[in-house]
């Protein structure tokens, strides 16, 4: 059966969040598109499967205990400090799992699961600063080694994430919901995370097709993950809008050609090294093209590169090096001399943290990415504080009649829970 999309409207927004959290659904498959080829800003990473709606449930005095630990940790997430709001929130969870491993996992759901459901039947909006809130909880997790709590942690995130998207209804709102998720990518990175952190950047290039530094990074971690051609064309898809940036150059010519470089690589890689920025991009391709004219032995061809890239970098001691290598493999003995003392004399070598850019997770690339989503997030602040005031009010007039359960089976939610098509 295929992916089932719901229309995006506020009974619904409580059910499906209700129905992620109850039933335990897995997390979205990255589309195939998004690894590789071209993206349509049309398209939508699959949703929520084709499922029966379950029967409400009534909720167990622990897990409506935890119900009322959340609310008040959202409180404070909106109001005060939000580093102690997550605290909070890793406190909670880690012993609720210390006290029953067996059930805890399932009575954390079932209460932030309807607290969430509820706050977005409200404020729609609120889904932003509800995913920086489980961005930050998911790295606290992880820095305590809290695995199983994580994994939750990031499911829950995963469906707020399918909640944006399934309300980026305008090109502002997908570009949102890609920041979003770059911004999450570039957490999960320093985690390291960095299969997971493919998910999400994959699902936001799928939105923001045309955001070069996301394809970038996308194109070095599918590499890392082994798939080559889809990281080709990934940055075959940034050279076709901008054929002049510079990284997505230096990257898909060395994916292009090994040590026996054909005529175009060799061109390429020193039209990088010898001309424009004198930056790490430029660098890189001057060591690379010396590797391979070296490997080649080719030793004048080599020296006369050499002489030329030491003019636009001469503290490098990496290309010092390289020079007395191939001035003495060309009985230069007098010249190997001079250039190997040289390179004695360089502190520190450039070319180490050329290639340390190079070779590192791009977590660089997703920075701006992050911010704009972070900054956001904090304008979205206000639509939280209203949704838990709204869900608090509505919990309250219920109470009387209803004992706190709402018709959707889940504390504090008055939405009539629609019914998920058949199979």
């Amino acid at each position: 059966m295929g992916p089932v999309r719901y229309r995006s409207g506020r009974a619904e927004t409580g059910a499906i969040f209700a129905i992620w959290a109850l039933a335990g659904l897995a997390a979205a498959t990255l589309p195939a598109s998004s690894a590789g080829g071209a993206v349509g800003v049309s398209e939508r990473p699959p949703v929520i499967p084709q499922f029966a709606m379950p029967e409400p449930i009534e909720l167990s005095p622990q897990a409506l205990e935890l119900q009322k630990g959340y609310r008040d940790i959202f409180h404070t997430f909106v109001t005060g400090d939000r580093s102690e709001a997550v605290g909070r929130a890793a406190a909670l969870e880690t012993q609720a799992l210390a006290a029953n491993p067996g059930k805890a996992l399932e009575w954390l759901s079932q209460a932030d699961g309807g607290l969430l459901g509820t706050y977005l039947q409200a404020e729609p909006d609120c889904a932003l600063p509800l995913v920086q809130f489980y961005q930050r909880l998911v790295l606290t997790h992880a820095s305590r080694r809290s695995y199983q709590l994580l994994h939750r942690a990031l499911h829950v995130a995963d469906g707020l994430f399918e909640q944006m998207t399934l309300d980026a209804n305008s090109q502002t709102a997908r570009l949102l919901t890609a920041d979003a998720y770059s911004g999450f990518a570039a957490d999960l990175l320093g985690v390291p995370a960095p299969t997971r952190a493919l998910e999400m950047l994959g699902r936001g290039v799928v939105l923001a097709p045309d955001d070069d530094d996301a394809n970038i990074a996308l194109a070095v971690l599918l590499l890392r993950d082994r798939r080559a051609n889809d990281a080709q064309e990934r940055l075959d898809h940034v050279l076709d809008r901008h054929p002049a940036n510079r990284e997505a150059r230096l990257r898909r010519v060395l994916m292009r050609s090994g040590v026996s470089a054909d005529g175009r690589a060799a061109q390429e890689l020193e039209k990088l090294a010898l001309s424009g920025d004198s930056d790490w991009i430029a660098l890189v391709a001057a060591q690379e093209r010396v590797r391979r004219q070296l490997a080649a032995d080719d030793w004048n061809k080599s020296i006369a590169f050499l002489n030329r890239a030491l003019e636009r970098f001469p503290g490098d001691s990496s290309l010092r090096v390289a020079l007395a290598f191939a001035t003495a493999r060309a009985n230069r003995r007098a010249e190997a001399y001079l250039s190997a003392q040289s390179a004695l004399n360089v502190r520190p070598s450039r070319g180490e943290g050329a290639r340390r850019i190079f070779a590192e997770l791009p977590i660089r690339l997703l920075r701006e990415q992050a911010a704009r989503a972070t900054a956001a997030a904090d304008q979205r602040l206000p639509r939280l504080a209203a949704a838990l005031s709204s869900a608090s009010t509505g919990a309250a007039s219920e109470a009387p009649t209803s004992g706190g359960q709402g018709s959707s089976g889940v504390p504090g939610s008055s939405a009539s829970a629609p019914q998920g098509p058949q199979p």
